[in-house]
């Protein structure tokens, strides 16, 4: 088996600044609950978490949202074989192509094991276009989909 490395990189809350890598596991990087009406719909019954969140004129409201970044170098550009698995601790968040989300072609689907793995075989076409489309040396966005009973009870990590 060949291990190739790869990287996943958190922000904190402004989006610019990394969570350095030795704090990524603990404390790792906090999220709200996304529970708010930052498009300014009308929703304050429905929380943002069933929105796109953008206002007339397409513009991003979105301000819950926690970004990350994947680099897996130019070495996946040519792979044929083998597996990528992103994957959550459990269901409470969501990831998303673009901060404000924007539907449902813009969320990261988890399928596989109890909707917590998305696993992307590089043998299959298919799914390799897939993980360059989706995935691969992109720039994602958390969101807090279900509130935490504790700190620390959920993570995102790529295999």
């Amino acid at each position: 088996m060949t291990v190739f490395d790869s990287s996943l990189t958190a922000y904190k809350r402004d989006g610019t600044t990394e969570v350095t890598m030795d704090k990524e596991a603990d404390p790792g990087a906090y999220m709200a609950y996304n529970n708010d009406d930052d498009d300014a719909d009308g929703g304050g019954t429905t929380a943002d978490k069933d929105d796109d969140d953008v206002r007339d004129g397409e513009t991003p409201k979105e301000d819950d949202t926690i970004k990350t970044h994947t680099d897996f170098g130019s070495i996946f550009d040519s792979l044929q074989t083998g597996k990528v698995v992103l994957k959550r601790d459990n269901t409470k968040v969501k990831l998303w192509k673009n901060s404000y989300k924007g539907g449902a072609s813009e969320e990261i689907v988890f399928d596989a094991a109890g909707n917590t793995e998305k696993v992307y075989d590089l043998s299959n076409g298919d799914d390799r276009t897939a993980f360059g489309n989706d995935i691969k040396d992109k720039d994602l966005w958390l969101e807090g989909y279900q509130a935490s009973a504790a700190l620390k009870d959920t993570g995102l990590t790529l295999i």
